[in-house]
């Protein structure tokens, strides 16, 4: 079966049809085994160990706006042994999963379109559909960002996969957090040293990004514990274990003079509560926000709102009716969001999924005083 384009109309939407991209041997390229350990696996896990146990005894006893909910508790709930390993501090265990979190139960944080076993099972349509909307996406985000597909290179830490495009592995989200991390770039531009907190970092992709290219830069990335282990293995495996700072080895930063530039801070969700306001110059959210239930959404907005210093960026389905692990997603353009604080300067549909998609972006910027 052969999948038609998927942007709608023809003409203009025609520059992105991928069809003279598609090979299967670039998808077995994508995909094959690239099994590494970084230099000192074990310590670095241990460093995850003990940073994670600080964060669970700090979340006991909380409210429950800072407490897994919605769709992230059930994920949570799938992924309980390697999280067990790392409160015995069995680090052995611990980093034989995050060694390989991209092809595991650890998995679901990196896919975008298909999973791993799917596309390497029996040929099917979602192995079409994802290769089709893998190169789809390279297409629109060169027309939109004129550089070498070189610059989409992710860091081999976890056994990455995607889609092979001019020798470069193009994992499922890349495309997407570079456009962003140039965005923000642009946002931030004459800024010596910059403070963006990410809330729900993911794997750390948008960061590693805006990172390797801003190094003067200073990222929080606030996220529930269990997720916020898989951003703190990928970036000190890809930027070194001394640029990254893990929640209780130093004071938790409350304030914008507490960074260190070109430093990434791994925080738990619940101290965002703690950061004085505008202690940031962008916040910035992929994804998370409709689907973490509605009471942990208004006290992550009521926080965003305070302590953004002047950018706030998101990107979040805007969809009713959208039920996934029986929690129904809440939509973007409902976000109780004080637009005289924080107004919306742009908006848009998502470029990759289209006008059809279910995602839209929104920047808002803090009025000049």
């Amino acid at each position: 079966m052969t999948v038609g384009p998927l942007l709608p109309g023809g003409g203009h939407a025609a520059r992105f049809d991928p069809a003279p991209y598609l090979a299967a041997e670039k998808l077995t390229a994508g995909l094959a085994d690239r099994s590494w350990e970084p230099d000192g696996l074990a310590e670095i896990v241990g460093r995850l160990s003990a940073s994670y146990r600080k964060m669970k005894e700090a979340q006991a006893g909380l409210p429950a706006a800072w407490v897994p909910s919605g769709e992230w508790a059930h994920y949570i709930a799938q992924r309980q042994p390697v999280y067990a390993a790392l409160l015995a501090g069995d680090v052995s265990v611990a980093a034989r999963v995050f060694a390989q979190f991209w092809r595991n139960e650890l998995q679901p944080i990196v896919k975008e379109y298909a999973t791993f076993e799917a596309l390497t099972g029996e040929p099917s349509e979602q192995n079409e559909r994802f290769v089709h909307n893998i190169v789809r996406n390279w297409l629109v985000w060169k027309d939109l960002v004129r550089q070498p597909t070189s610059v989409l290179h992710t860091p081999n830490i976890g056994n990455v996969w995607g889609y092979e495009i001019d020798g470069v592995v193009v994992t499922p989200k890349a495309c997407r957090y570079h456009l962003l991390a140039t965005e923000l770039a642009g946002m931030v531009a004459g800024k010596a040293s910059p403070v963006i907190a990410e809330i729900g970092g993911g794997y750390g992709g948008l960061a590693e990004f805006f990172l390797r290219e801003h190094g003067s830069a200073s990222w929080l990335d606030y996220d529930l514990p269990e997720t916020a282990m898989i951003a703190a293995f990928f970036h000190m495996g890809a930027r070194g274990p001394d640029k990254v700072v893990l929640y209780g080895e130093t004071a938790t930063p409350r304030n914008r003079t507490d960074v260190v530039p070109g430093m990434t801070y791994i925080l738990p969700n619940f101290e965002l509560r703690e950061l004085e306001d505008r202690s940031t110059d962008v916040v910035v959210n992929m994804f998370s926000l409709s689907e973490v239930g509605r009471e942990p959404l208004d006290a992550l907005l009521e926080r965003i709102q305070s302590v953004t210093g002047e950018w706030f960026v998101h990107h979040n389905m805007d969809r009713h009716g959208v039920v996934n692990r029986g929690h129904e997603r809440i939509p973007a353009s409902t976000f109780a969001i004080d637009r005289s604080r924080l107004p919306v300067v742009a908006t848009g549909f998502d470029p990759f999924h289209g006008v059809d998609g279910d995602y839209r972006w929104y920047i808002h910027r803090r009025p000049a005083e």
